[in-house]
């Protein structure tokens, strides 16, 4: 069964995310709780199953510090390096690699343990996990209900909010700019969320069907190891565009903000891996 652009819907790969996001320092301490705490929201857990999963959670976090963290430093100090001499096309092809080659990294590390927990799951499991989804999805729905240029209108807000996080206040040209770049890039929000629930019923009537152990791995290998997510060109283009026009429309020091909050990033990791 070939299931496209799947995302963190699926048992330890949602810790694979959590993981890979536990780079947020602050709470990285307690991240085992907060794993199982997300899994065990999605698939109300037996205590069979959280026995099963807690040591492994652990192992994984053990890794990941030891191991991964490391290669997080490394990629942002290229990252830095890039920004610094000036960013050119071939770094955003560079850059999605890398992610790539990182999160499929954790998957990867994580792939036993998530087939082994999947085999464990019940009927009655399966019709949470479901319902879970539904959930999840509102949010979605709510946003495809607005009207194209309400979506586009709340893809802009959403981008400046991410702005606000880099850089101080723009000012009203540089806003005028960096909006018209956000506006050229096409909506394809409704194909987006179209396969999205495609992929989850797929999931779903894999798991009812009782799906061997070796067929739910050979599906989340293609998924998440071996398939790679792939921008539309009509989509990617204008990315491109906006990101490459980006260093022009801010000034010195704003992208002094952007290499300082990146060199932060790195500090606080290296505390993460040596603490």
């Amino acid at each position: 069964m070939r299931l496209r652009k799947l995302r963190v819907f699926v048992f330890l790969f949602i810790a694979a995310g959590l993981i890979a996001g536990c780079s947020n320092y602050w709470w990285y301490g307690q991240a085992d709780h907060l794993l199982m705490w997300r899994i065990d929201d999605y698939f109300d857990l037996t205590r069979e199953q959280k026995d099963f999963l807690e040591p492994r959670i652990r192992t994984h976090l053990i890794w990941h510090r030891q191991e991964a963290i490391p290669l997080n430093i490394e990629f942002l100090e290229q990252v830095k390096q890039r920004l610094e001499a000036g960013i050119a096309e071939e770094d955003i092809g560079w850059f999605m690699e890398e992610w790539h080659t990182q999160i499929t990294m954790i998957y990867s590390r994580i792939l036993d343990d998530s087939v082994q927990l999947m085999v464990m799951l019940n009927p009655e499991q399966v019709d949470y996990f479901e319902k879970e989804l539904v959930k999840n999805n509102e949010e979605y729905l709510e946003i495809m209900e607005k009207t194209p240029e309400e979506r586009m209108d709340y893809r802009v807000e959403k981008f400046f909010e991410i702005m606000e996080d880099w850089v101080d206040s723009l000012d009203r040209e540089q806003h005028n700019k960096i909006e018209s770049l956000i506006r050229a890039v096409p909506d394809h929000y409704d194909i987006w969320l179209n396969q999205l629930q495609k992929n989850q019923q797929a999931m779903v009537q894999l798991l009812r069907n009782h799906a061997s152990a070796e067929e739910l791995r050979n599906d989340l290998t293609e998924v998440f190891i071996n398939r790679r997510y792939e921008p539309l060109p009509e989509v990617m283009a204008p990315i491109k565009i906006l990101v490459l026009s980006l260093p022009d429309i801010l000034n010195s020091e704003q992208k002094q903000q952007v290499i300082h909050k990146i060199s932060n990033w790195i500090e606080k990791l290296k505390e993460v891996h040596s603490g």
